[in-house]
């Protein structure tokens, strides 16, 4: 372990912090407040364990070694909190990994080698922030996801499965393969608060068990430029 915070609060502004599994490790309704300095190496750069919260406004943040497949630059596990608003965040495997517990994504540059933010089983708010991984934003476990801004990149932009929701409201949406992909699951199209949704530059390429009208919330279009677009039924 770099920080070992348990029952306490850590705040870090600067410096340069890494362990050979842990990074920043907050157990048992800890806090890690992080503003600024280097976190590497190790599984995990921070991981928020049992009822923790870790706080992200800054900093370079990244997972590169261990067990790769767990690899994250950031992961909340067992009911924790997640709040990132600045910073650059990245893991060997996972960028923001969400294990039962809850994310706040409002700035920062996310990046994963597999997964920008994967969620299992927890709640994530994206509101601003660049993400990008093969699988951009994952969801999966009964996890609700809800986009409002940010932009998202990657081979396959937005996956949903295993019942989980996601509802996309804002934020500009690219790949190389699928923008959207979908398994026994629900992906939404919606309007945000100034009646505009999200933004595909690349024109919107979906997979899987759906057509284009059906992913499309209730007072939603498409457009092209000023041009309404009206999909065929089975498109």
């Amino acid at each position: 372990y770099g920080v070992l915070p348990l029952y306490s609060t850590a705040t870090i502004s600067g410096g340069t912090i890494s362990g050979s599994k842990y990074s920043v490790y907050a157990e048992f309704n800890s806090t890690a407040t992080i503003s600024g300095g280097t976190i590497s190496g190790g599984e995990n750069g921070v991981y928020a364990k049992s009822n923790s919260t870790a706080t992200i406004s800054g900093g370079t943040i990244s997972g590169t070694g261990g067990n790769l497949s767990k690899t994250s630059g950031v992961c909340a596990a067992s009911n924790s909190t997640v709040i990132i608003s600045g910073g650059e965040i990245s893991g060997y495997y996972y960028g923001v990994l969400p294990l039962y517990s809850t994310a706040t994504i409002s700035g920062g540059t996310i990046s994963g080698g597999q997964y920008g933010v994967m969620a299992s089983g927890s709640s994530v708010t994206i509101s601003d922030g660049e993400i990008s991984g093969e699988y951009s934003v994952y969801a999966v476990d009964s996890s609700v996801v809800e986009i409002s801004g940010s932009e998202i990149s990657g081979e396959y932009s937005v996956y949903a499965a295993d019942s989980s929701v996601v509802e996309i409201s804002g934020g500009t949406i690219s790949s190389d393969a699928f923008d959207i992909e979908i398994h026994d699951s629900s992906i939404t199209l919606t309007l945000g608060e100034d009646g505009v949704g999200a933004t595909f530059p690349g024109g919107i390429k979906v997979r899987y068990l759906t057509t284009l009208n059906e992913i499309l919330g209730e007072g939603a279009a498409y457009w092209q430029g000023n041009t309404m677009i009206l999909p065929a039924d089975d498109a």
